[in-house]
């Protein structure tokens, strides 16, 4: 049903738009905030793995692959922050 003197983009389409646009706003904080919580776990349990083994490392270069997996989700931040 339109209303006279509104086209119904103004009077369907937009409030839909709207309404979709909230709900993948919604979904987008979401997964960002389980991606967010899943770094900060490896993150942990990886530094536990270092500090475990700290006295066999001996540079820079050496602790690296402790934190492979944080590496990684650091360089999926970077991408999603990208794009």
């Amino acid at each position: 049903m339109v209303t006279r003197g509104l086209s119904l983009q103004q009077t369907v389409i937009r409030p839909a738009a709207l309404a979709l646009a909230s709900n993948q706003q919604a979904v987008k904080v979401a997964v960002y905030s389980l991606l967010f919580i899943n770094f900060c776990a490896y993150l942990v349990d990886e530094l536990s793995h270092y500090l475990e083994n700290r006295e066999q490392i001996a540079s820079f270069i050496d602790a690296l692959p402790y934190f492979a997996t944080s590496l990684d989700e650091l360089g999926w931040f970077g991408l999603l922050a990208i794009f």
